[in-house]
């Protein structure tokens, strides 16, 4: 699994920012699904997530037992 040097900053209201230093793609998709495995556990839905001010979809995550 890879890792990048990251930070997680907040915005206004219930928005926040994670900052990823000198990522590659596999260190984007790792942390791409680690956002949509939190999202999955709190139950959020249709929440937008932008990679440099696009819109992206998460991926799915893996069903847990």
């Amino acid at each position: 699994m890879p890792f990048a040097r990251t930070d997680l900053v907040p915005l206004e209201n219930e928005r926040w920012e994670i900052l990823v230093e000198d990522s590659t793609e596999d260190q984007l998709d790792a942390v791409l699904l680690a956002i949509a495995r939190w999202a999955v556990a709190c139950e959020l839905r249709d929440q937008p997530v932008l990679v440099d001010g696009e819109p992206i979809e998460l991926p799915e995550p893996p069903e847990t037992a």
